[in-house]
């Protein structure tokens, strides 16, 4: 996928993202407020990091020479952006163990692949990919602490 395409879908998922843990937020805010407040901080994160993919994008259309173009596999992504949408789809809302665990799967999934994308280009315009890698990572391990506190984690081990 070229690099212009690549940062529209990135953006896309982190705003699907961002949506997603606010609606999980909104659904735990009467039940369980830890578990609101993490989603609604996840939320925030989210809606970071599309703000820096966008500052990317614009730098590389601003700056195509400096940038290098490049031709990165976006299956892992689009697939998660998929699965993104459909929870943000369903109407009943799922329970906090189904949603701790699938917000779980996602933040591994995608550090790996933003470690992926940072490491593919030494080009340091990219290098706010590592950023959100660190912060994707952050993200999991906040959840994974949550989830062991919860019992969810206990027969799994990440």
């Amino acid at each position: 996928m070229k690099t212009y395409s690549m940062f529209h879908t990135l953006k896309d998922l982190e705003k699907s993202l961002c949506d997603l843990y606010k609606k999980y937020g909104e659904t735990f805010r009467n039940k369980d407020k830890e578990a609101a407040n993490i989603f609604f901080g996840l939320s925030n994160e989210e809606f970071n990091h599309s703000d820096i993919i966008e500052y990317m994008r614009v730098a590389f259309t601003n700056d195509p020479v400096n940038f290098k173009e490049l031709d990165v596999n976006l299956t892992e992504v689009e697939r998660a952006l998929e699965e993104v949408r459909n929870a943000l789809l369903l109407e009943k809302p799922v329970g906090l163990e189904a949603a701790v665990r699938f917000a779980l799967d996602l933040e591994l999934r995608l550090s790996e692949q933003y470690n992926i994308f940072a490491v593919a280009e030494s080009n340091p315009k990219y290098q706010k990919f590592v950023q959100i890698s660190l912060e994707t990572q952050e993200h999991f391990k906040k959840l994974h602490a949550f989830a062991w506190s919860r019992g969810y984690g206990k027969e799994r081990s990440h």
